[in-house]
């Protein structure tokens, strides 16, 4: 199975473009406006990493994050955001994210972290590829490489 990507960004032309560009590189994407339908989506179906925008409407991204992580502790969250400081980032951390994205970024930077972040991931569980749903732990499935 390909890893499945989350990436939830109130700007319509930025989530489009992480859409197509990790679609491309072979990843699973589901793309969300907003904090309350990136959790809703997140309860839904399982998920290797999640992108997520501090500033959104409604539920903002850290917030959302605190909640991603009490559904799912070993949650692997990239939180991104324009407006960011270094408190923005510690705060992030604190709340257990796996690193922090500042815009404007490169679509190859993404790509790069999409690879680290699913590496760390199955380091956590002992395989060699992500797993899509927790109860797999990181058994069946394979990421595409990106080159």
């Amino acid at each position: 199975m390909t890893a499945r990507i989350l990436v939830a960004d109130d700007e319509d032309g930025l989530r489009w473009v992480l859409e197509k560009g990790l679609r491309q590189a072979g990843y699973e994407v589901v793309a969300v406006k907003d904090g309350t339908s990136a959790l809703g989506a997140f309860e839904a179906e399982p998920f290797d990493v999640v992108f997520l925008d501090v500033r959104m409407p409604g539920l903002d991204g850290l917030t959302a994050l605190g909640r991603l992580r009490e559904i799912r502790g070993d949650a692997c969250v990239v939180v991104m955001t324009a407006h960011g400081t270094m408190d923005t980032a510690i705060q992030a951390m604190q709340r257990g994210a796996y690193d922090y994205l500042g815009k404007p970024f490169d679509l190859d930077e993404v790509l790069l972290l999409t690879e680290r972040a699913l590496t760390a991931a199955c380091r956590r569980c002992g395989s060699s590829a992500p797993s899509s749903a927790a109860t797999r732990a990181c058994k069946t499935s394979t990421r595409p490489s990106v080159a």
